[in-house]
């Protein structure tokens, strides 16, 4: 009896570091400047006690999908990329992986549908609390501001969730944080259902990672150049790499790259300016 205690003990211990929570959010945000036309997407944070990451959930389960399909792969030798949930457009890419502790987080994205590509960054958010309360699916709330990115925010946090994390970038209150929008209302984050997990699993392989393509660490400011380069030119310099290429290829080529152009052009209104 004095055995099965601590192995109780452990068991129960183990159990709870290797729970998982799933925030889903309902983003809905002005990706045009001048265009009143917004959008929304389903994003989902995953987190423990120190760690989490934020993302796109089309992109979760495409990247999961590809997963479980690659395993199977391995043991068949068949894989095919015809269902749907391949090939769907996803606008936001971003994996944000945070650790609490350190006060730090990696983002990670796809540059041009070419290049997996990522950066670390450390955060100290200067927080604002005030005595505003609201509920949020029930749960009690706190009101909060900050400045992040060239933009106010201001953050309705959940302190009965024993948590410092939140959307995108957002950490370091004392308290979960449910809603999240910025003083112009060009991004909103709010809190759409929340749910447990018996898994420790925190971080899906992208799609590139799952091809066994590895992400590229660079620094912020060389990421950001990549960026902007690939924003202008999606396929790289065409021409100059491919100069045998001609007739309908080239100009099939060219006109998708185009199209990319214009929705690049489209999409001018970054979270962080």
């Amino acid at each position: 009896m004095k055995n099965i205690i601590p192995f109780l003990l452990l068991f129960s211990v183990n159990f709870l570091f290797s729970q998982t929570t799933r925030v889903y959010y309902q983003f809905t945000y002005k990706p045009n400047k001048t265009d009143t036309l917004k959008q929304t997407e389903l994003q989902v944070l995953l987190f423990n006690n120190e760690r989490s990451s934020f993302q796109s959930y089309k992109q979760l389960q495409r990247d999961s999908l590809i997963s479980v399909s690659l395993e199977y792969k391995n043991k068949s030798g068949e894989f095919s990329h015809n269902d749907q949930n391949f090939t769907k457009s996803i606008i936001n890419q971003y994996i944000i992986e945070t650790n609490i502790k350190e006060k730090s987080l990696q983002f990670t994205d796809i540059l041009g549908n070419q290049i997996s590509a990522s950066y670390q960054e450390n955060l100290n958010l200067k927080w604002n609390l005030e005595n505003d309360k609201m509920d949020i699916l029930n749960i009690p709330c706190q009101k909060a501001y900050t400045n992040f990115g060239g933009r106010k925010w201001t953050a309705w946090f959940a302190s009965d969730y024993h948590s410092s994390f939140g959307p995108y970038k957002f950490f370091g209150l004392p308290g979960l944080i449910l809603k999240l929008y910025d003083s112009e209302k060009n991004f909103d984050w709010e809190v759409y259902g929340i749910k447990n997990y018996h898994d420790s699993q925190l971080y899906e392989k992208n799609y590139f990672e799952l091809q066994a393509f590895p992400t590229t660490k660079i620094e912020k400011n060389k990421f950001l150049k990549m960026e902007q380069q690939f924003k202008e030119h999606p396929m790289g310099n065409v021409k100059e790499s491919f100069p045998d290429l001609s007739g309908e290829m080239l100009k099939d080529i060219l006109e998708r790259e185009k199209k990319e152009i214009e929705k690049n052009n489209y999409y001018n209104n970054p979270i962080e300016i």
